[in-house]
């Protein structure tokens, strides 16, 4: 039709008896969850962006936008053969705790951090934060009761006492994602890796990359950096680059640490 804008988009349609949660929306109305936490944040470059939201008989149609030429983190560390520079993983990761930094000051925990969950736009080197479908609202100093997630992601002290802050298990969940990005491997596997096991880190890695994943990755959540301090730590704001070694040369690396 004349007048009309054609752009490219991507469309979630849920079962309506599957949805957990329904909340009431100021612009929206009665909508689920899912729709509310991205109407919250909508207008954040990082964060993918909310068009509309249609229900449709028994289905929500979620609709949002989709960047032309992208790819998930998930996908781009599968196709190199080398670990990431620090310097391109600092691109992907000062964007990724801008947007989780944002979700905090809105009261809002995303609760899914992976690398599946993260569009990296090709075109503008721009990073999208997706599926907000296990995302909810948090009141500070209040714990969380029930892991929503990936279950290798499972912070300490939920494993340890079954409940969890909303904004530390985001930064544990950034932690090793960051991790997993330079170092390509996981730094815990098991339960008692996850709750005694000291971290690991690297020796091929920069003071300042050490100094954060060790602050990020702390079992103590009381210890743990907040977002904030990850965002404004001196390594996310250098400009310094460093060797990218190759997948199995890392890796023997860390073997004999």
């Amino acid at each position: 039709m004349d007048g009309t804008t054609k752009i490219p988009v991507a469309i979630k349609v849920i079962e309506k008896s599957s949805i957990d949660c329904f909340v009431e929306d100021d612009e929206l109305g009665f909508v689920p969850e899912e729709v509310a936490m991205l109407n919250k944040i909508k207008g954040h470059p990082n964060a993918i962006q909310l068009i509309d939201c249609v229900s449709i008989y028994d289905f929500v149609a979620i609709i949002m936008e989709r960047p032309v030429n992208c790819k998930d983190l998930f996908e781009i560390l599968a196709q190199q053969t080398s670990v990431m520079s620090e310097i391109q993983a600092r691109k992907i990761m000062k964007q990724l705790s801008s947007v989780l930094l944002a979700m905090e000051k809105k009261g809002i925990v995303h609760r899914d951090v992976k690398s599946e969950n993260v569009l990296f736009d090709l075109d503008k080197e721009q990073v999208k934060l997706i599926d907000f479908g296990l995302a909810t609202t948090y009141t500070p100093g209040k714990v969380i009761k029930k892991f929503c997630g990936t279950r290798e992601n499972i912070p300490p002290e939920y494993l340890l006492n079954g409940e969890y802050e909303g904004p530390k298990e985001a930064v544990w969940t950034l932690g090793l994602l960051l991790y997993y990005v330079v170092c390509g491997d996981e730094p815990f596997c098991t339960f008692l890796e996850t709750t005694m096991k000291p971290l690991r880190v690297p020796s091929f890695l920069s003071t300042d990359l050490k100094d954060l994943l060790l602050g990020m990755l702390k079992k103590n959540p009381s210890r743990r950096l907040t977002m904030e301090q990850v965002f404004d730590h001196p390594w996310m704001t250098t400009q310094t680059n460093y060797l990218s070694l190759p997948m199995n040369y890392r890796r023997s690396l860390q073997q004999k640490i």
